[in-house]
């Protein structure tokens, strides 16, 4: 990213506290400390509280199992903070350390993929959204061309000056998280991104998101609901594979189950593999509802469908 995309650098950010003191205290301890903010944030966003409350409540009803809609809140704000705290200390962590963090499960397959010389999308979702980027992180450290279609011409993890005063003090400034992702600015021009797939890397998007030019209806939750397609689209016209990537369990605590690949011939099946992947998100959602950062929205699959109708050009505005 060159300089004039970067968002304003400002004094102090609390997640500048992780690039001062993950080197000193253990990462458990930091985690508990994040889930503590997690909380604190709970109690002073009640109606973002309760946004959540009701859509957990409702995947609740749905699967059909009793858990406590209150508790798994607590637990959403609680790991949304640990999740951020962990792309910080991302940034200082060795390739190891990442392994043990984030386990990859499956992870010949997108070897498959790549051997397959057309590109890859890596396809994953808002399940423990940020974490993705850890996986992302993990696997440009182990050598794979990865790289993040990012929707804004502005760097969102600026450092701050608080933490370019550790950099100096250390005499080392790392990459920047976008950096760290490859990241590279699209919009919705797909132009960058069939190009990167022509290089034969592997381009990053989610399948569950609402910024999207078309969508098709598939079940999920018991409703008709429009999934973006644009993504596997590319991919079909393209002859690139597809890798759906579901980052399952309660961080920090998280594996990343990396799926076999598939290519994608023509517009019926694109509509399957759609509702296939809409269909394995649900079966991962059930179990940890509280993963998903869509539940913040009120009335989260209202919402999608809302989008989805809305005019392009407002879907085209994040």
């Amino acid at each position: 990213m060159e300089a004039s995309s970067r968002a304003p650098s400002v004094p102090f950010r609390l997640s500048d506290l992780v690039h001062f003191l993950y080197p000193i205290v253990p990462l458990r301890l930091l985690v508990a400390m994040a889930k503590l903010q997690g909380r604190l944030i709970a109690r002073l966003r009640p109606r973002s509280a309760r946004a959540v409350e009701e859509n957990l409540a409702s995947v609740m009803r749905y699967a059909g199992h009793g858990g406590d809609p209150r508790a798994s809140t607590i637990r959403f704000f609680e790991g949304e903070q640990v999740r951020l705290l962990l792309l910080h200390a991302t940034q200082r962590m060795s390739r190891e350390e990442l392994e043990e963090l984030i386990p990859l499960s499956g992870l010949h397959h997108l070897d498959v993929a790549v051997a397959g010389g057309k590109g890859t999308v890596l396809l994953l979702s808002h399940l423990n959204s940020l974490g993705g980027f850890l996986v992302v992180m993990l696997l440009r450290k182990m050598g794979y061309d990865v790289r993040v279609a990012i929707p804004e011409d502005r760097d969102p993890y600026t450092p701050s000056w608080f933490r370019r005063a550790i950099y100096a003090a250390e005499r080392h400034e790392p990459e920047s998280i976008l950096e760290s992702l490859g990241a590279f600015f699209c919009q919705f021009n797909i132009r960058p991104i069939v190009r990167a797939l022509r290089e034969n890397a592997v381009v990053v998007q989610t399948g569950d998101g609402t910024h999207s030019a078309s969508f098709v209806d598939v079940d999920f939750l018991g409703r008709r609901i429009p999934f973006t397609n644009a993504i596997m689209n590319v991919a079909r016209s393209t002859g690139s594979m597809v890798v759906p990537v579901f980052l399952v369990g309660e961080p920090p605590d998280m594996t990343a189950v990396i799926e076999p690949p598939f290519t994608i011939s023509d517009r019926a099946e694109l509509d399957e593999r759609v509702a296939a992947y809409a269909s394995r998100l649900e079966g991962y959602l059930v179990q940890r509802p509280e993963t998903w950062l869509g539940f913040r929205t009120p009335n989260a699959l209202d919402g999608m469908i809302a989008s989805a109708k809305r005019p392009l050009q407002d879907r085209y505005e994040m």
